[in-house]
């Protein structure tokens, strides 16, 4: 297997990549080409594609709208990266399929039809759909029912944050509501795959009480938008998905953290998803750590390398982007040592768990591939930059990651102290609740139906402690023959 990647912004340009790499096209029994395009321009992708299927009509072709390419590591804007899977043992199956709103169940198995014949041989899934008109957890949730552990990875399509239109397309099909997905088949293929979140819960548990599809209209029983507008100070309007983008919600299912995003503000109060969420679920806002981030790329790195690919796909969350700004490539250079990579910012992104629905926010998947058997090399070692240092290099991201301290550190003493005023609390109301007490020797009745003595009583339930006297009329009766 050979991979090779290239931006472009103009045909000329993609001509004069064909020219210099012929010889190992020659060599191909079939090629992947993905284009990940910067912009939803069908002229241009139009015109991009019919330039590769008449330099070879046998490539199988398949694209999607971006918030951003990747290339070996580096984040590309404004201009069209294209990968190039140039297979010499293996076998790719193309499944394009437009879905209109709310046919997805359909659509699945229609999809499932065509995939049920080849699923015993199927060593991966790659799989594009545009999350924004697609209930793609409804989709996918049909998809892992039917073959649960399916090797599926992919994204959904994106538009540099306008969020107004996505595409799927392949050589000859366009849609701004559908699937583009590619079946890899071949005894000599190997692929893995691997996925990360690095947000962490902050604040408050809590738990969501109605829903609508896609749509949290009440949070706790008060409408969802007010928890960004009380904990983050965001305010309704067109700029809340750029505003909130940074701060998704979390939720656990099973042993896994998922994250949602908000996309949409209504003016009811409401918040819209791109992925499924459940009454009853409980939630907090969430935040990225970029110190756990950091450390999960580098553990990647060391995984990936060990199965030493000849190719490696990012699919990364249009968050990451917006959170981590220009550091993000320090997530994605780790594994440029390894093998040429390329991929996409994200909306929304897929990868079989093994227990669950693939649909996932905020992650980076990181699937790579080989044929044959593993070529170990040895793994160069990223050394940090020590010589010369800038103690300003990379400051605010060194600023973000005390800040985050911080707010950690607060959070945990504002828990200790809650459960301290919690338990004195339940002490207090205990106290000063109706107790029963026997008039005659006034001991306390407990809520086990055991008598105890009064001050017993009270110094277990509170931790008084007691030093015992005698008041000046009690000493005059116990000792009036002695004064």
């Amino acid at each position: 297997m050979k991979h090779l990647a290239t931006t472009i912004t103009s045909i000329e340009e993609l001509d004069h990549f064909f020219e210099k790499n012929m010889i190992h096209f020659n060599l191909a029994s079939s090629v992947l080409v993905q284009i990940f395009a910067s912009r939803c321009d069908t002229d241009w992708i139009r015109h991009l594609t019919t330039a590769i299927r008449n330099f070879s009509p046998k490539w199988v072709i398949v694209g999607v709208t971006t918030d951003g390419g990747i290339l070996d590591g580096r984040v590309i804007t404004n201009e069209t990266v294209i990968s190039f899977s140039i297979f010499v043992s293996s076998l790719i199956m193309p499944v394009m399929q437009k879905i209109q709103p709310g046919t997805e169940i359909e659509a699945a198995e229609s999809f499932l039809k065509k995939l049920e014949p080849v699923v015993s041989r199927t060593k991966g899934v790659l799989l594009f759909a545009t999350t924004f008109s697609v209930d793609c957890s409804l989709l996918l949730q049909q998809i892992y029912n039917r073959f649960p552990g399916l090797p599926l990875f992919g994204g959904g399509a994106a538009d540099y944050s306008s969020l107004n239109r996505t595409l799927v397309f392949s050589d000859d099909q366009m849609f701004d509501s559908g699937l583009a997905a590619i079946v890899f088949i071949g005894e000599e293929l190997h692929l893995t795959r691997k996925t990360y979140l690095g947000w962490r819960p902050v604040g408050k548990t809590m738990t969501v009480t109605k829903t609508d599809g896609f749509i949290i209209r009440e949070i706790d029983g008060k409408p969802a938008f007010e928890v960004y507008e009380k904990y983050l100070g965001i305010k309704h309007g067109d700029n809340f998905y750029t505003d909130a983008i940074e701060f998704p919600l979390l939720l656990k299912r099973g042993k896994h953290t998922l994250a949602r995003v908000p996309v949409f503000s209504g003016d009811d109060g409401s918040i819209s998803l791109v992925a499924d969420i459940k009454e009853g679920e409980k939630l907090q806002l969430g935040y990225g750590q970029i110190d756990m981030i950091l450390e999960n790329a580098n553990k990647l790195r060391s995984e990936i390398a060990e199965f030493a690919p000849q190719a490696i796909f990012f699919y990364s969350c249009a968050v990451r982007r917006a959170f981590m700004q220009e550091e993000v490539e320090l997530e994605l250079l780790p594994l440029q040592k390894t093998a040429l990579s390329a991929g996409f910012f994200t909306a929304g992104e897929f990868c079989d768990l093994g227990d669950q629905s693939p649909l996932m926010n905020s992650t980076i998947v990181v699937a790579a591939l080989r044929e044959g058997e593993p070529e170990i090399k040895p793994v160069e070692t990223i050394i940090p930059e020590t010589a010369n240092p800038d103690p300003y290099q990379r400051r605010h991201t060194h600023i973000l990651s005390r800040f985050q301290h911080l707010v950690d550190t607060i959070a945990n003493e504002l828990t200790e102290t809650n459960k301290d005023l919690k338990k004195q609390t339940d002490e207090i109301r205990k106290l000063r609740g109706i107790l029963p007490i026997c008039s005659a020797c006034k001991k306390i009745r407990d809520d086990k139906g055991y008598w105890n003595q009064l001050e017993m009583y009270i110094q277990e339930n509170s931790g008084i402690q007691f030093s015992h006297s005698l008041c000046p009329e009690c000493y005059e009766k116990l000792y009036y023959d002695i004064i």
